[in-house]
């Protein structure tokens, strides 16, 4: 085998190990997206309730 050879055979297995790295960096990026929205879904309920809740301790409150 020539030295060309074994250069493009050594950098075709460096794009393969390049490829499957991207491809773990976008499944973990997918992962984190996922997690990140629901950590954004979680919040909004989360304001919705302290929302009302503030609302109900003016009422009471008011009443005291």
């Amino acid at each position: 085998m020539s030295s060309q050879d074994q250069y493009l055979d050594d950098l075709m297995g460096n794009l393969k190990r390049q490829a499957q790295i991207g491809n773990a960096i976008g499944d973990e990026l997918d992962h984190q997206n996922k997690l990140l929205d629901e950590l954004d879904a979680d919040v909004d309920r989360t304001r919705a309730k302290l929302k009302k809740t503030g609302k109900t301790l003016v009422k009471v409150a008011a009443n005291a």
